[in-house]
């Protein structure tokens, strides 16, 4: 069992609507497909093996080598977003497996430059907490002290 990182993403300046409208797919309110496309050839490899997990709002784990291995490589993190809910008009919350999804994050900068997100990611039996800013294209990482309070449900 992994440990969790809770990720509270909050659009400040910027339409909130692109940016959250852009993370969401058909069936997940946070995708990281959607910022990190998986190449088709290895979505089949995965799609057609059977899944060790199918959690409830539908996000599927593999055990699986290729699918984890090119997750770690393009998304920072081994497995999508999960356990994803709106929090106001202008934040979600997730959760990702042992490390916030730095690398989507960097994706998310490049796509959205003119605006500015700020992303507070804590590991939940507190080995880390980080405030990430993406701004004018680029990631910026500040460790900080305690836990993050995330922001109030819509």
């Amino acid at each position: 069992m992994p440990n969790w990182v809770e990720n509270t993403l909050q659009v400040k300046k910027g339409d909130p609507e692109e940016v959250l409208g852009f993370l969401r797919s058909d069936r997940l309110l946070v995708d990281f497909n959607n910022v990190v496309p998986m190449p088709e050839d290895i979505c089949a490899l995965v799609d057609a093996q059977t899944p060790k997990h199918i959690m409830p709002d539908g996000t599927k784990w593999y055990d699986w080598p290729i699918g984890s291995a090119w997750n770690k490589d393009h998304l920072g993190v081994k497995w999508n977003a999960h356990e994803a809910m709106q929090l106001q008009e202008n934040a979600v919350y997730f959760q990702t497996a042992w490390n916030a999804p730095g690398l989507v994050f960097q994706a998310l900068a490049q796509r959205f430059p003119s605006h500015e997100i700020v992303v507070y990611s804590d590991e939940e039996v507190g080995l880390f907490h980080t405030t990430f800013t993406l701004k004018g294209g680029e990631v910026t990482e500040r460790a900080r002290a305690g836990r993050h309070r995330r922001v109030a449900a819509a």
